[in-house]
């Protein structure tokens, strides 16, 4: 049955379907030919989404798009580059800043690699190239899931039970997040010093 599954959902995605949508019949197919009674599946659903404080990862989502789209996200930015734009490596670092701001309300990583790539990108790759642009684009957005607040956080909070806080998983994450914060500023002023990217200020 599972192989079944397997292959369902790998026919799906290879004849261009969405992988979500491709996943869903996938699983559909499966449990209609192990006689799975259907009308149990809505309920059930529900009941595993039915959580408060799952409801906030929409909201962080929702959080992410008003910055980007109400010019937030542009005013972060030159914020960053106000604080740091001048130094040594100083828009890589400015995009280091910028992720490290976003992460505080997005709590995802992929809403943060969205919003820095659109914003930021252009400007790093005519400066970096493109390979150091994404890289750096990347390890920033990362640190979404580890600067409180974190959606991975919640659902792991959610998913142990009452045995872990949400309070404390994001209190555990704010040591580890700076500590990641403060080595990334401190590798992009390493490869720019060593030469390794070009630099000039931002301004």
């Amino acid at each position: 049955m599972s192989l079944f599954v397997i292959a369902a959902f790998l026919v799906l995605a290879f004849l261009g379907m969405p992988l979500a949508f491709s996943l869903g019949v996938a699983a559909l197919a499966g449990l209609w030919l192990a006689d799975f009674d259907l009308l149990v599946l809505p309920p059930r659903l529900m009941n595993a989404v039915n959580s408060f404080p799952l409801m906030s990862i929409p909201l962080f989502m929702i959080a992410g798009e008003l910055m980007l789209k109400g010019g937030i996200m542009d005013r972060l930015v030159d914020f960053a580059n106000a604080f740091i734009g001048r130094v040594r490596g100083g828009l890589a670092q400015v995009a280091v800043v910028s992720g490290a701001g976003l992460a505080s309300v997005s709590g995802a990583a992929v809403a943060d690699a969205s919003a820095l790539s659109s914003t930021l990108v252009p400007s790093l790759k005519k400066q970096y190239g493109l390979g150091f642009s994404t890289g750096i684009v990347a390890v920033a957005a990362n640190l979404g899931p580890i600067i409180p607040p974190s959606g991975a956080m919640i659902v792991y909070a959610f998913m142990a039970g009452s045995s872990v806080s949400v309070g404390g998983m994001f209190m555990s994450g704010v040591v580890p997040g700076l500590i990641l914060f403060a080595a990334f500023m401190l590798l992009c002023w390493l490869i720019a010093w060593n030469g390794t990217i070009h630099w000039r200020a931002t301004r």
